[in-house]
């Protein structure tokens, strides 16, 4: 039998992190989805002094989107990594309270 310590021990909950919608299919066609922060910036009214983050956006858009997929990917993986270690230590804790 397993026995429990909870002496003053709190779970944290893990962070999770939502997976991108998914892409409806159109019989095989491609479809361009708009990503989400691009959608949001179309909709800010334009300034006679862009942002820096502005111009290069209207100058490289398929830059900056390659940039967001990294940075999610990034993210993706470490989510995945953190719940890897988690797995990991919860493994090793049971084992070694045998």
């Amino acid at each position: 039998m397993h026995r429990i310590d909870d002496k003053g021990s709190k779970k944290r909950s893990s962070a999770k992190v939502a997976p991108p919608p998914p892409v409806p299919s159109h019989g095989g066609r491609s479809v361009a989805v708009e990503h989400p922060v691009v959608a949001l910036l179309s909709t800010l009214e334009p300034q006679g002094n862009n942002s820096a983050l502005e111009q290069g956006l209207s100058v490289h858009p398929k830059l900056f989107l390659h940039g967001l997929n990294f940075v999610a990917d990034s993210l993706q993986s470490l989510s995945e990594l953190n719940r890897l270690l988690k797995v990991k230590a919860a493994l090793k804790h049971s084992t070694s309270s045998r």
